[in-house]
This record gives structure tokens, sequence and C-alpha cells, in this order.
């Protein structure tokens, strides 16, 4: 019987974890008109929990961004009803917005080892760009 190192046992278990979650650019947003667009930004501080894990955003059904730790994505859409999503192997969450021609809108994603606070949450802008000050911007266009 052949016997695989540890290290090699604990990559195997996590592959499926880690290579499921894209990094940048999946799918483009839909085209909107700039005169007419909102932006919406989800924030994903840096934390220990889920640190290794990339989610993925998406609006109405549609995978657009792959998120790491510590970094945010903005991205138009249009004026209406949305339902902006992250999701992890292992969950999902989810904010409805109305958008708004020429409104903002912030989302941060929450984690917790127990699973009782995490989600997807609307802060202010004032709060949302204190924690961005700690994340990275995500290219929106190319790979």
């Amino acid at each position: 019987m052949h016997k695989f190192p540890l290290p090699v046992m604990i990559l195997g278990f996590m592959a499926p974890f880690l290579t499921a979650c894209a990094h940048g650019l999946i799918n483009p947003p839909l085209a909107v008109d700039p005169a007419k667009a909102a932006a919406v930004t989800v924030i994903r501080p840096s934390h220990f929990v889920g640190v290794a894990a990339g989610y993925v955003v998406a609006v109405d059904g549609r995978d657009l961004f792959g998120l790491r730790s510590g970094e945010h994505v903005t991205f138009p859409v249009a004026p209406g009803e949305h339902l902006v999503a992250v999701i992890h192997p292992a969950w999902t969450a989810s904010a409805a917005i109305s958008a708004e021609p020429g409104e903002r809108y912030y989302l941060e994603m929450r984690h917790s080892f127990l699973g009782d606070s995490r989600g997807l949450y609307r802060v202010s802008e004032p709060l949302a760009l204190e924690i961005m000050k700690d994340t990275t911007p995500l290219a929106t266009e190319g790979h």
C-alpha cells in the first residue's frame, strides 16, 4: 500500500475548495448606459476566517468576479432590482438592492467561525471607504 505524505493528503482534500474559486474577472458585467448606471462595490476585508478561499461575486445569477481576502470590486448595474451574491463552495450570502441611476451601493462580506454573522451586508459610504483603505481594488477588465 502506497502512503502519501500528510501535506499531499491535505492538498488533495483542499483542492476542490481552492480550484473551484476563480480569481479576477469571470464574466464582464452586462453593458449599462453610464448615464443611467449605479455602482456596486463588494468589499472582502482581510480576515483570518476563510482567508484561503476565494468567493465568486454574482449579480442576478451571473458569476462576474472571483474575490480573495483583502480585495474589493466595483462594477456598474442598470437601474432596477438586483440580487448581489457571494458564493463559496459551502455557503452563499446575498443582498437585494434597488439601484437608482448615479447612486453607489457598498456591500461588505463578513465571516465567522460559527457562521452566525457571516453574510453580505450593506454599509454606509463612510464606513465602506474606511474599510477599503485596507483592501486592494480588483481589476474589472481583462484577465
